[in-house]
């Protein structure tokens, strides 16, 4: 088999490790490690035989940067761990709680190795669509999985069941089950989906190639993605739902503003696409479900079944603004977030308490430099975009960029809403971002050194 082969299978198997393991924590990092450590060896036996040449792009300097932060963070935070005079129970999980930082220091490195090596990878559109392809294969089992999980527990029959899965998906307070397919949690099953919707999109609107792919087919991508839209809605995630309107809202602009000729048929495609919604959600009964599961739970005033999650978040949210205000360069450090929580704030909720907003949360554990190097990958990425979408030469090029554009809005927007950046399916993305940006770059020095 060739290695390459190897490296698409392990994209395809991304999203159902999170389902093939007992601890979340650890052993899922085993199967990402062994991810790494593959393609290490793939480009240490490239580089050996000169054919691969490992290039580490510039716009990942801001996020070396702020790994180093993170390590030096965590080295200052110990001498505040070493002074509590005790410590609760739980914090002898995983080894002690001085081990935890060190272990998110190295999922930490893990996922940056991960989107520097598959940034590599891509030397041409064909290796773009490629694992795009992948990909969305992958999720079609998944939402799949997460349908037939649905349908048992709501029809009481019984389903396939993974390894470590629950035969009893977490059900919402109006007691209808909620997908989470592989991923064990609703908002996580959510933010995958909706990284993926907008790259579904730009297969549908890019024009045909001579690239053989089920993707060149409108009605398979149509099907595609009212599935993946169906199991979207019935995670019924809040944060699913506004990173869909917001990734989608950002893709269709960007489609109405650069394609003239293309504007007539994408109203009719939208609206094709709000009433299909309308429709299902009304067939199904989830009128009532979905204003609640949205409206209610944003702007409801009263603490009740429905808002209790978002006071939950918000009291979770205010916390790490205490701890910042507390720690405004330094941090807690990495993985601390329980801890302080419990200790500082006498806030209990174990050591997995998470501010499920990853940006407050980051500004509490590493500080407000800490922030700032990390926002600052994604100012940078920005900036590649858009530098390389004005200067797109084909339609194509333009409507795969305004695809991954508007997937990476999906995942930032989904951030504010569960509590972990250590998905690698997301820095995949992130290596395939800028790897297709360098591609189209170097086509553009190719273009003007022959001018």
């Amino acid at each position: 088999m060739k290695i390459k082969n190897i490296f698409f299978f392990i994209v395809f198997f991304l999203p159902f490790v999170y389902s093939l393991v007992v601890n979340v924590k650890v052993p899922l990092k085993t199967y990402e490690m062994l991810f790494v450590l593959f393609l290490l060896f793939w480009f240490m036996r490239g580089a050996v035989a000169g054919e691969i040449k490992l290039r580490i792009d510039r716009a990942f300097y801001p996020l070396l940067f702020f790994f180093l932060w993170v390590v030096f963070t965590v080295i200052i935070s110990y001498v505040g761990l070493l002074s509590f005079e005790s410590m609760p129970n739980w914090s002898a999980t995983r080894g002690s709680f001085l081990l935890n930082p060190i272990i998110e220091i190295f999922y930490l490195l893990l996922n940056i190795l991960l989107a520097i090596f598959v940034s590599n990878l891509i030397v041409s559109k064909a290796s773009l669509k490629n694992i795009y392809g992948i990909m969305i294969f992958s999720s079609i089992l998944v939402c799949l999985y997460g349908l037939q999980l649905f349908l048992g527990a709501l029809l009481k029959v019984p389903a396939l069941v993974l390894p470590t899965m629950s035969e009893k998906p977490p059900v919402s307070f109006f007691f209808i089950p909620r997908v989470t397919a592989t991923f064990k949690e609703p908002n996580f099953f959510a933010g995958y989906m909706t990284a993926l919707i907008p790259i579904g999109l730009a297969f549908f609107f890019a024009p045909k190639t001579k690239i053989r792919s089920f993707l060149n087919k409108k009605a398979i991508v149509i099907l595609i993605l009212g599935l993946q839209l169906l199991t979207l809605i019935l995670s019924m995630s809040t944060g699913g739902v506004i990173s869909f309107l917001a990734s989608g809202g950002f893709f269709f602009l960007l489609l109405f503003l650069r394609f003239k000729n293309k504007r007539a048929k994408l109203l009719v495609f939208i609206g094709a696409l709000l009433v299909a919604s309308y429709l299902f959600i009304q067939a199904v009964g989830l009128g009532d479900a979905f204003n609640q599961v949205v409206f209610e739970k944003l702007f409801g005033g009263e603490i009740s079944s429905v808002t209790h999650s978002r006071d939950e978040r918000l009291e979770q949210i205010n916390g790490a603004l205490t701890l910042f205000a507390q720690n405004p360069v330094f941090g807690i450090g990495l993985s601390n977030f329980g801890l302080y929580f419990d200790q500082v704030l006498g806030i209990s909720y174990g050591f997995e308490a998470s501010a499920n907003n990853i940006y407050v949360e980051l500004l509490a554990e590493t500080g407000l430099i800490g922030l700032i190097l990390f926002a600052w990958f994604f100012i940078v990425l920005f900036k590649k975009f858009f530098q390389t979408y004005r200067k797109a030469g084909s339609n194509e090029e333009a409507i795969l960029l305004i695809g991954s554009w508007s997937s990476l809005v999906a995942i930032l927007t989904t951030w504010n809403f569960f509590p972990s950046y250590s998905m690698s399916f997301f820095w995949v993305m992130f290596g395939v971002f800028i790897g297709y940006l360098n591609k189209l770059e170097k086509n553009e020095e190719i273009d003007e050194n022959r001018l």
